[in-house]
């Protein structure tokens, strides 16, 4: 745990997701929470030594952060876009069944999905009074379509879920690259300077890592655009998941899974794309 300035910490002592506790007047606002049941639970402990959590957001609907979301028992709070897509799933989860080179592909059947489907949703934007403290949240669609912010604008602090990946080489599966790079272009204006980003995977960034984002981003789009024309050629798809893997500080331990993870993405997006060309020419 470290307090990055008073009242609001960051957890990255639990695995996947760097999560952040906003106190103030002797109430808690988690954001995010870990996916472990017991990591969950040695958590809560800790944020109520500091504050009883009143309420928990969840920055989208991606699985990493709902299956841990089941243990909370106080409102959840996410986008519209993020109810509809777990309510839309089923109860019972199986990571070992769709492996998206994560660490939650471990995960052989995890059930009470259903817990986890927010209470509190807003569409572009929502405020919260947390004992006289200003909490904004937003939407900005890009890494997932429910993928939002949250804002401390008293403190100059702001929890930007996956919109900057640095450490390691995002889920593309789901993303919206428009968007993201749109998101990006948000993120780099003046009305931000001041602000300290959190990234849910990596804890603070740097703004020039916004650029790097980008750019990462690009090379995707390109990728996408060069496997269209040729969505069979697994080869293609093998090198190109490793040459968009030397944009990140991927070592041994981890490069199988981060291949995996890059690789699903492509062909998620190649899909994706071919649907909805598809879509447009029938």
């Amino acid at each position: 745990m470290h307090e990055l300035v008073s009242g609001i910490y960051l957890f990255q002592d639990y695995p996947v997701v760097t999560t952040g506790y906003v106190v103030h007047q002797g109430i808690g606002l988690a954001i995010d929470c870990p996916y472990i049941e017991d990591d969950v639970q040695d958590w809560l402990k800790t944020l109520s030594g500091l504050a009883e959590p009143h309420y928990c957001v969840l920055m989208d609907h991606n699985p990493e952060r709902s299956i841990g979301a089941r243990s909370i028992r106080v409102p959840l709070i996410a986008n519209d876009r993020a109810r509809m897509e777990m309510v839309a799933s089923p109860d019972t989860y199986k990571g070992n069944a769709n492996p998206i080179g994560s660490e939650i592909d471990r995960l052989k059947r995890v059930t009470g999905m259903s817990r986890a489907v927010p209470d509190l949703t807003f569409q572009q934007e929502m405020q919260l009074d947390l004992g006289g403290l200003l909490i904004q949240f937003e939407f900005h669609p890009g890494p997932m379509s429910s993928s939002s912010w949250v804002l401390i604008p008293e403190k100059e602090v702001m929890f930007i879920g996956d919109a900057v990946p640095t450490g390691e080489p995002p889920f593309l599966g789901s993303a919206l690259l428009s968007e993201w790079l749109d998101t990006l272009d948000i993120l780099r204006e003046s009305g931000y300077r001041d602000y300290q980003m959190v990234s849910a995977r990596d804890g603070l960034i740097e703004r020039g890592q916004i650029n790097d984002a980008a750019r990462f981003l690009r090379k995707v789009r390109d990728r996408v655009e060069k496997l269209e024309n040729d969505p069979e050629n697994t080869q293609l798809l093998e090198e190109m998941a490793l040459e968009l893997m030397d944009d990140f500080p991927v070592n041994e331990e981890t490069a199988p899974q981060s291949e995996m993870r890059l690789k699903f993405g492509l062909e998620a997006l190649v899909r994706r794309s071919q649907d909805n060309e598809e879509e447009h020419t029938s």
